[in-house]
């Protein structure tokens, strides 16, 4: 079993890579107005008052400003800074040629390839080619001007691709500090990327290709859990758990499965076929989730609930692949 499903099936046990850093405002402007000349030239923005501009927006709009003035210095350093290379490409997922396209002469390509630099290094991203994720996210501090990086990853690899890339950044490379590297094991870290794992997932493993049904629903679930909506991501799992029960019931009463609600399905499988205890259970607290998200319970359902229930569609699917 490879770490991605390691992970998937057993997150507290496998655990996730952390690693904090701190960088000044000051060091993003100096930063930024490495590529002041080209910035001035084709009028997206100078550099006066950044730091008095960030902080003077409130928290949203903060994350929002940084986002936008990391995006455009990423871009025109990229069409100049060329021993960078190796490094962008890898973080960013694109080839050596692509970037041969960026040039100073033609700023229309700086859109082409906006998608690529959004939010500069502080966006999160999904590595099919290491069967990795890195969880991006950072805060401001308005009081001492910095700007807080935390970085999770399955493995050491995604710590690496963001330190590589750290590393052959002008001003930067000398001014990120790390503040703390470890292994966590809480669900608050858990929970930042099991979607992305389970994203990650559905590319990764073959045999969803025999089932494209159940791939879709978990598409789905995981993009409407980026949306926040809980509820539909919740049910939209269970309906995969649901599939998977009926192709269970079929094989073993030899008969179309019935159209009843999803707890006395799994009921009648259960009496013919023995599911193991621990997929038993995560998928008794998906169930109760989606009955939360059908009914509408006064208890409003969260990201837990949504989690929970990808959880449970994960240790069902790996199962069922390996006895069906």
């Amino acid at each position: 079993m490879n770490n991605l499903t390691d992970f998937l099936i057993n997150p507290n046990e496998t655990g996730v890579c952390v690693k904090t850093y701190t960088v000044g405002l000051e060091k993003i402007e100096e930063f930024y107005q490495h590529t002041h000349d080209l910035v001035s030239k084709f009028k997206l923005g100078g550099t006066s008052e950044f730091v008095d501009r960030i902080l003077s927006k409130d928290i949203n709009e903060q994350r929002w400003e940084l986002k936008f003035r990391l995006a455009t210095a990423f871009s025109f350093m990229i069409a100049n800074e060329k021993k960078c290379k190796p490094q962008v490409c890898d973080f960013f997922k694109f080839k050596p040629e692509d970037l041969e396209t960026i040039e100073d002469s033609n700023i229309s390509q700086h859109y082409k390839y906006r998608r690529f630099f959004t939010g500069g290094f502080l966006t999160s991203r999904i590595y099919p080619e290491h069967t990795e994720i890195l969880y991006v996210d950072f805060k401001i501090s308005k009081r001492k001007k910095l700007v807080l990086i935390e970085v999770i990853s399955l493995k050491e690899t995604g710590l690496k691709l963001f330190d590589d890339l750290i590393s052959c950044l002008p001003v930067l490379q000398t001014s990120v500090t790390e503040i703390s590297k470890r292994k966590s094991h809480s669900e608050k870290n858990i929970f930042k990327v099991y979607p992305m794992a389970i994203d990650l997932w559905i590319d990764e493993e073959d045999k969803f290709l025999l089932n494209e049904n159940l791939k879709n629903f978990l598409n789905a679930s995981v993009k409407y859990y980026f949306q926040k909506e809980f509820r539909t991501s919740i049910i939209l799992s269970s309906i995969a758990v649901e599939s998977i029960f009926a192709e269970l019931f079929e094989e073993a009463y030899k008969k179309t499965a019935p159209d009843i609600p999803l707890g006395g399905l799994i009921k009648q499988v259960k009496e013919k076929i023995p599911i193991p205890e621990d997929i038993s259970v995560k998928i008794s607290d998906l169930n109760k989730a989606r009955i939360a998200s059908v009914h509408r319970s006064e208890d409003p359902v969260s990201d837990k609930d949504s989690i929970v229930s990808m959880m449970g569609v994960a240790a069902l699917i790996k199962w069922y692949l390996e006895n069906y």
